[in-house]
């Protein structure tokens, strides 16, 4: 997925498994119209057994829309021409912004955690951190067995399950950043862009799942306000270890996954206008839908989606799941005498 103006890029390998060389005269795509073969990599050339080469496919949308198109690989392979399908998706992403005032995504308490491991993850972008602002939570003040991942004031993140992990890095305003927090077994953990920042293993824990609704962009009771943008919200009943976070973080979900328990895109509304009559975040597992709280004439909190002010509380652009290009199979097969060519996707995302 790729915005209108901007570039995607997917490298795949080339290798000759076979014992004679492979001798590849063109790669080609079927329309060249948004998507690109560099010149010196469309030549082809001469691979010898056991050697690889890489092909980049550049995405370059000129409208927001869906985008196919097919690689055709030219060889001296008795089966030439072996061919593969790629596809785009150029739009414009949308996120949810939060007031820091009055704002939440309300869960309800269906989602327990008691003694699972889990994983919690979201990308956010504050545009404050002077005091403590919830990114998910299962917690209200007094809670003896809370789940809260919050940025606490001064940009530190906090992982709190009845043991608490504070972040190393401290978190900038106006900064997109993948937040992650996993428990496996005693071990809680929490991960920043991908990367493990810090952890706490500890002795058996005696840890009881609470009543507590769960929110994101603030707990129960609150107290807490996310002031800033959150999209990508997942909720998974696994430890995900550090390369499937990455993974994670970088990729839309369809809802099927496996271990996921709940999945929000946060992307309902229009952005930039009145989104009246928008009340429910979606989750792609079709389990957990999350009740936005909005403003109405008997109570006047929450979300004000009757005002096109994306500086308050609405839907704004989103880059975090841009450059994609997905491909329909992940591993394009060449076969030629005496052995198999492979040519298979390299990188998720370059």
């Amino acid at each position: 997925r790729v915005s209108q103006g901007n570039q995607g890029t997917k490298v795949f390998e080339l290798t000759n498994t076979g014992l004679n060389d492979l001798n590849v005269n063109t790669i080609s795509l079927t329309n060249g119209t948004e998507f690109a073969i560099s010149d010196d990599q469309a030549s082809g050339g001469t691979l010898s057994p056991g050697e690889t080469r890489t092909i980049t496919i550049d995405y370059n949308p000129t409208d927001n829309n869906n985008h196919t198109d097919q690689v055709s690989i030219d060889s001296d392979d008795p089966s030439s021409p072996f061919s593969f399908d790629i596809a785009g998706t150029s739009q414009i992403d949308a996120a949810l912004h939060f007031d820091g005032a009055d704002d939440n995504v309300n869960l309800g308490n269906g989602i327990s955690y008691a003694l699972d491991d889990f994983t919690w993850e979201a990308w956010i972008k504050p545009t404050d951190v002077s005091v403590s602002r919830a990114i998910f939570s299962k917690d209200a003040s007094g809670e003896t067995q809370p789940l809260n991942v919050h940025i606490m004031a001064g940009g530190q993140v906090k992982f709190s399950s009845r043991v608490e992990v504070n972040s190393v890095a401290t978190l900038a305003v106006d900064t997109w950043y993948h937040i992650a927090a996993v428990r496996e077994g005693n071990t809680h953990s929490l991960y920043i862009n991908g990367d493990l920042d810090n952890q706490n293993v500890t002795t058996a824990l005696t840890l009881a799942a609470n009543t507590r609704d769960v929110t994101i962009g603030n707990r129960v009771g609150g107290d807490m306000p996310f002031a800033g943008t959150i999209d990508g919200v997942r909720i998974w009943q696994v430890a995900l270890t550090e390369p499937e976070i990455e993974f994670s973080m970088m990729n839309e979900l369809g809802g099927g996954e496996s271990d996921l328990t709940a999945a929000f895109r946060l992307d309902e509304g229009t952005i930039g206008a009145s989104n009246v009559g928008t009340e429910t975040a979606i989750d792609l597992t079709g389990t957990y839908p999350g009740n936005l709280d909005i403003e109405n004439d008997d109570a006047a909190t929450g979300f004000d989606f009757g005002t096109a002010d994306v500086n308050a509380s609405n839907w704004i652009t989103s880059t975090v799941f841009e450059s994609d290009i997905y491909i329909e199979e992940s591993v394009a097969q060449l076969e030629i005498e005496n052995g198999d060519n492979d040519a298979t996707d390299e990188a998720d995302n370059t």
